[in-house]
């Protein structure tokens, strides 16, 4: 839901408005009052352009905006022309990182979660390996159709970094995932050592029903608390991935293209990183992400980025 609030942000920086935190109800409860971005991230008001630049309401269920807002439509022209040279990767991901600033409650969190999964002591003493093996209702024929995703597993992952791991002499890997398989895959491993959040709740089975239907039923049900937290948990582990030397997931994955983006934002750089099926795109509400050939089953096939 945070990469929606880029467009907006790109159209208040080009045309000297400001922007209001956006609503956030369908994840956020009882214990933030707010019920806006606010209950993760920084308020956004007054940042920009001062308590009295002008407010529009800018809608992203409007396609002609989303389309005129669209980089794969409009190209660099998007760009304020000061920054330009530095092109549109660079740019989104200052974007993401400005709007990802953790409030107070969430940087708590993000250190204490540090030290819980051993990542901070791990970074202390040298470069880690990060590794997001997205599966849940991603695995769904329904949303392997819908993003041209391939299911792969931990090993197809470790595939790619083995060589970089032995020139480098990394073997410390931070995985990041929503399966309890993955885990138990990662617990066998003698090769590397591997860490991740503890106290999170995954799943052995590919769930029924997508999470956007699960997350539906929850506001329907009063129970947006339980959306909260896992967007909360997320949040937390897109951030500790972000701190890794090198990146290896899917781009069709929403929260492994954050975690490259923040991580970018950080460094002023473009940190080594491996997808298994895409190149990086970010354009909300339109379809142009292609997996490339080769890459499983969705090959070729566009997706939403």
């Amino acid at each position: 839901r945070v990469h929606g609030v880029l467009k907006p942000l790109a159209h208040a920086v080009r045309s000297g408005t400001a922007l209001r935190t956006p609503s956030l109800a369908a994840f956020t409860g009882p214990s933030c009052r707010a019920r806006d971005l606010s209950c993760f991230f920084e308020r956004m008001e007054g940042e920009l352009c001062g308590s009295g630049a002008q407010h529009n309401h800018l809608d992203l269920e409007d396609e002609g905006f989303v389309r005129d807002e669209s980089f794969s439509l409009q190209g660099l022209k998007l760009i304020p022309v000061a920054f330009r040279s530095r092109g549109w990767f660079w740019y989104t991901s200052q974007l993401l990182s400005w709007v990802m600033r953790p409030n107070a409650a969430l940087a708590a969190d993000i250190k204490a979660a540090l030290e819980s999964s051993r990542l901070g002591a791990a970074l202390r003493r040298g470069p880690v390996i990060g590794v997001h093996v997205r599966h849940g209702d991603a695995c769904l024929a329904r949303e392997r159709r819908r993003m041209g995703r391939t299911c792969y597993s931990l090993e197809r992952h470790l595939a790619r970094v083995r060589g970089y791991a032995r020139a480098h002499g990394i073997w410390t890997v931070y995985l990041a995932t929503d399966s309890e398989k993955v885990l138990d895959e990662a617990r066998r491993s003698t090769e590397f050592q591997f860490l991740w959040l503890p106290n999170v709740t995954r799943q052995r089975a590919t769930p029924a029903r997508i999470i956007d239907r699960t997350v539906r039923r929850r506001v329907a049900t009063g129970e947006t608390h339980l959306s909260a937290r896992e967007a909360w948990q997320a949040t937390v582990d897109v951030m500790l991935l972000a701190e890794c030397a090198l990146l290896v997931g899917q781009m069709t994955s929403t929260l492994f293209r954050t975690a490259i983006s923040l991580r970018a934002a950080a460094c002023d750089c473009v940190m080594p990183f491996a997808s298994l099926d895409a190149p990086f795109c970010s354009d909300y509400g339109v379809r142009s992400g292609v997996v490339r050939a080769g890459a499983g089953a969705g090959a070729n096939r566009s997706f939403w980025c």
